[in-house]
């Protein structure tokens, strides 16, 4: 892995094409966790995901969406379309330097606004794939059962004990976590300071190193096997569509210019239209791919003219094409496993 350490030099000749950016929060965290809670999160699990995928590690993006946190001095937020603005910038960046994913690792379960951008970006289709990860998700599923831990809680302290190998002690008389029926989407109605005044719906009181130690092994556990299953998926199909959106319909003279663009032999597709049959596979109404079969003589049948364009030939767009035309060939005479096939 590199990361800020490392020289021009030795990002310019980096074998990778993974880039990790770690997303947190500048916001308050209670009487007895650092303003920077989420950064450090971010960072530390970004790093694991370095390491263990060989990334580019970007410096974190420490102020964020922290509107929950309204009310103190010490938390700052940006609005929910400036922090977009700020991922398609750097997404812009890293797509020009010929990365291809771009991993936005988050600590704060409040960044809201990350899903709606990567998915925006996403749908697009560009080069540049964005992986949005929540390690907190993974500590979140081993909530005690009956009582709220949202923030600065239990988990989140613990997970910091861990991570800085130190105790954060609270202060005296102080209460904690006292709404229990609301989570975490009700920020969007109530703020943190309207779930607990001291800024805590959760219970610190209740961490300790030993649960810091065993949240942080599952979360690792977490979100490695999470990117190495979404890195594969993407390797097999990169489209935000995947193979949605795909429909076959039979070609006519009117298809030749877009025919043409997959492959410049007018005459041979000519004589496919004129003779035999020239099937497409349509995507939003363009063709992304054609084949066609027509007779050699009374016995044979000829399948040829195979194209696919570049970005959709790791779909299925060859093989139903191909069963497309078995299925046409198959009324033809002699039947179609005579049919000599021809790979042009």
């Amino acid at each position: 892995m590199i990361d800020g350490n490392n020289t021009a030099v030795e990002w310019g000749t980096a074998r990778t094409n993974l880039l990790i950016l770690p997303v947190g929060a500048f916001e308050q965290h209670g009487p007895h966790l650092p303003v920077d809670t989420d950064c450090r999160i971010a960072v530390y699990f970004a790093r694991i995901l370095a390491e263990r995928f060989n990334g580019a590690l970007l410096p974190v993006q420490a102020i964020a969406s922290s509107l929950e946190h309204t009310g103190w001095r010490g938390s700052y937020t940006l609005r929910p379309e400036t922090l977009m603005a700020v991922i398609r910038d750097i997404a812009e960046n890293a797509e020009a330097q010929n990365y291809t994913t771009l991993i936005v690792v988050s600590g704060h379960g409040g960044n809201f606004p990350l899903g709606p951008v990567c998915r925006e970006w996403n749908r697009q289709d560009r080069k540049l794939k964005l992986l949005l990860v929540y390690p907190f998700q993974y500590a979140h599923a081993l909530d005690r059962p009956g009582r709220m831990d949202l923030h600065a809680g239990e988990n989140e302290t613990s997970v910091m004990m861990h991570i800085c190998q130190r105790e954060f002690p609270l202060p005296g008389n102080l209460t904690y976590g006292n709404i229990t029926s609301l989570r975490q989407p009700d920020l969007n109605t109530f703020g943190v300071g309207w779930l607990n005044p001291n800024g805590v719906p959760g219970h610190p009181e209740d961490a300790n190193m030993e649960r810091g130690r065993f949240l942080v092994e599952k979360m690792t556990e977490g979100i490695v096997k999470e990117v190495a299953e979404r890195l594969e998926l993407l390797a097999n199909n990169r489209r935000f569509c995947g193979q949605g959106g795909l429909y076959l319909r039979q070609c006519n003279q009117d298809d030749l210019p877009e025919l043409l663009a997959l492959n410049c032999a007018a005459e041979e597709w000519e004589v496919y239209l004129r003779e035999g049959q020239v099937w497409s596979i349509l995507h939003l109404n363009r063709i992304v791919g054609a084949a066609a079969w027509r007779p050699k003589d009374k016995e044979t049948a000829l399948i040829g003219m195979l194209f696919i364009k570049p970005e959709w030939r790791s779909s299925s767009a060859a093989e139903r094409l191909l069963a497309q035309i078995k299925l046409e060939t198959a009324a033809f005479p002699r039947q179609s496993h005579d049919a000599t096939v021809e790979e042009l």
